[in-house]
């Protein structure tokens, strides 16, 4: 049987040859680590399946199931209202001044025939007794000027007086008319009193008047308003970013304070288990091991807000309810960017904050579950203080409460980033609501000197200049 022979052959090694080409150094030799740590990162986050799938999947799942099933504002204000005074509230409903309880109106008359339109004006409401009639010339100002005014002193008065004004050009009998807009009929109520007001200008008998009546149909979206207005004024809240009326922001700052939490596994784990004082022994420079994690969640975070964009788009475009806050965030393309670019600078805070905590903890799952409830809390505490500045503004005497409220919002959105993501989704909302602008505005400090918008959007909204301009032209033939 033939015997098989193994040749060994010896290999001499010279230290001083070229033969493995030179060391890297400098830029080559740093990149060359941050290479080599992501690739070892990408590793073993893809082996982590649990990781794997609470990272990329989970967070885009729970967005997209949440957003399609919370309902739109108005819905939950009009159940809300059903549930608290039933449908046999539905009820026909005569549009007057009269119906808003005790109001101040505020007039303006010019022209030369100042003294005969006063007296009429005053004939007209003298048998309406809830209605106080306020000549703005008396003080020096216009209808909107003393209206504002009144509002910067006592905000109470944007949801409880001050709902309607009128000017009149007495040469001309041109009236324009005022309205609140945060009132249930307001725009059609000053219309018809402006009709009635011109009837009697022109036929010189102010006890003639129009009769306007309104009968709501049920349509499912806000069928339960009564004929109350005051208790309408549940729509004021919508504007507030608080529960339940802001669901989609606070579901956008649960997610992320998950996405944060869960970027701290990783690092935790690494300094429980030795493996970053092995790296750092071996001859990584610190700064490499820190870039190459933060570029690795860098990367991970603009994934992540990618998928969470494009579903909350996908089920924005499914809904039916195009008054649902998905749709109203994503209905504008630039508003997907501003979101997105937000979300990306955004998430710059976000690695800083991980790798700040992770260096509390020995546990990577207790650091994840302290680090997501502690975010989580500063979401809902963050609304509660919105709740409490509005009470505080609406109060006889604001002061500090609002003002604690306010320096804890400060605080909450310098350490907590989901806070910031939360408030952003929460402006792009507002964009589409004129009347929440101006409530924000006027209410809280850090916005009051935007006096031209707060009158523009609660008080000067003249109906057949600004909002309807359809109505210009029957107001134009009235007057002739």
């Amino acid at each position: 049987m033939p015997k098989l022979r193994i040749k060994q052959k010896s290999t001499t090694f010279n230290v001083n040859s070229n033969v493995l080409g030179e060391k890297n150094s400098g830029f080559r030799f740093y990149t060359q680590q941050i290479l080599a740590l992501l690739k070892k990162r990408l590793l073993i986050f893809s082996r982590r399946y649990l990781i794997f799938i609470f990272t990329l999947i989970l967070p885009v799942f729970v967005l997209a199931l949440l957003t399609s099933v919370v309902p739109s504002t108005s819905k939950i204000i009009s159940e809300t209202l059903d549930s608290v005074f039933g449908r046999d509230h539905i009820q026909p409903y005569t549009l007057d001044t009269s119906n808003y309880g005790e109001q101040n109106l505020i007039f303006e008359i010019d022209g030369t025939n100042y003294n005969n339109a006063l007296e009429n004006f005053k004939k007209f409401y003298k048998d309406k007794n809830k209605i106080k009639i306020i000549n703005s010339k008396d003080y020096g100002k216009s209808v909107d000027n003393f209206v504002y005014q009144k509002r910067k002193e006592d905000s109470n008065n944007l949801i409880s007086n001050y709902f309607f004004g009128i000017e009149i050009n007495s040469d001309s009998n041109h009236f324009v008319g005022y309205y609140s807009s945060l009132i249930f009929h307001s725009a059609a109520t000053i219309l018809n009193e402006m009709n009635s007001l011109l009837l009697g200008f022109l036929t010189n008998n102010m006890k003639r008047s129009i009769m306007t009546v309104n009968a709501p149909v049920s349509t499912g979206k806000s069928s339960a308003l009564p004929s109350n207005f005051s208790y309408n004024q549940l729509d004021v809240f919508s504007c507030l970013e608080i529960i339940p009326f802001s669901f989609i922001d606070y579901i956008f700052g649960i997610i992320v304070a998950f996405i944060i939490s869960v970027s701290t596994i990783h690092l935790t784990r690494e300094k429980r288990n030795g493996s970053k004082s092995l790296q750092l022994l071996s001859g990584t420079h610190y700064i490499t091991y820190w870039l190459s994690n933060f570029l690795f969640d860098f990367f991970v975070f603009s994934f992540q807000i990618v998928s969470m964009l494009t579903a909350l788009k996908i089920v924005a475009i499914n809904l039916t309810d195009k008054a649902n806050d998905s749709f109203l965030i994503t209905k504008d393309w630039s508003s997907i960017m501003y979101l997105f670019v937000f979300m990306l600078l955004s998430s710059f805070t976000w690695s800083g904050l991980a790798y700040l905590w992770s260096n509390f903890f020995k546990s990577d799952i207790v650091g994840f579950v302290v680090l997501f409830l502690v975010l989580s809390f500063a979401t809902l505490v963050d609304m509660i203080c919105v709740l409490l500045q509005f009470f505080d503004a609406s109060s006889d005497q604001p002061g500090t409460l609002g003002d604690v409220s306010n320096t804890i919002r400060i605080i909450l959105i310098i350490f907590c980033p989901n806070i910031a993501v939360k408030r952003a989704v929460f402006n792009i909302k507002l964009q589409s609501n004129n009347i929440c602008i101006g409530l924000l505005s006027l209410l809280f400090k850090n916005r009051e000197n935007q006096k031209t918008n707060i009158r523009f959007v609660f008080y000067g909204r003249k109906l057949h200049t600004y909002v309807h301009n359809p109505f210009k032209n029957i107001l134009s033939q009235l007057s002739k």
